[in-house]
């Protein structure tokens, strides 16, 4: 069973930790986001000695829109994230998505990551980019250059209100939220 407590609220996001407490997988954490129409998050189940988390996954669902932008657009919302190797660290950042209408594309900015485990320090990764991904006409969106180089998602909502997704890259499991601004 696992137990949630809202940590936060931001820019219509409430972000929810949730923690293993049943004895059998005391070091379970998942963390994340709560819209209107998506949530985000990602979960890890550390061992502590070993000094390392052993699973870690990133997940994100919601109410999808069924169909792309019909215009150029932005949202903005938050990454979550933990580390893909090492010891478990919860991550924090900004998330900034564009899309063009003109190419059906979009650009995606995960900046100012911290690190939630370290005082909210930088983390040393502290900005990722996705650049010219692709959107289909049923409203996802998916770039894979390889099994840790990738981000897919989809709006959410009525008119493309919210867009969620996973992502992987530079040691980093995220999932981030936004809404259209």
């Amino acid at each position: 069973m696992i137990e949630y407590r809202i940590v936060s609220e931001d820019n219509g996001i409430t972000f929810r930790e949730g923690r293993s407490i049943q004895v059998l997988s005391p070091n379970f954490l998942t963390y994340g986001g709560w819209m209107d129409h998506a949530v985000f998050q990602v979960s890890t189940n550390h061992r502590p000695e070993a000094g390392q988390a052993n699973g870690r996954s990133a997940e994100a669902g919601g109410d999808l829109t069924g169909s792309s932008p019909a215009a150029d657009a932005t949202w903005r919302g938050a990454m979550v994230g933990t580390v893909a190797t090492g010891a478990r660290a919860i991550l924090q950042g900004d998330a900034e998505l564009v899309y063009s209408l003109e190419d059906s594309q979009l650009d995606a900015t995960f900046s100012n990551i911290e690190n939630r485990d370290n005082n909210n320090r930088p983390h040393s990764v502290e900005t990722i980019r996705f650049t010219d991904v692709p959107v289909d006409a049923g409203g996802t969106y998916e770039d894979r250059q390889s099994a840790d180089d990738y981000i897919q998602g989809f709006f959410a909502g009525p008119n493309q209100a919210e867009t969620v997704g996973v992502f992987e890259k530079e040691n980093i499991v995220g999932a981030f939220g936004a809404r259209k601004q």
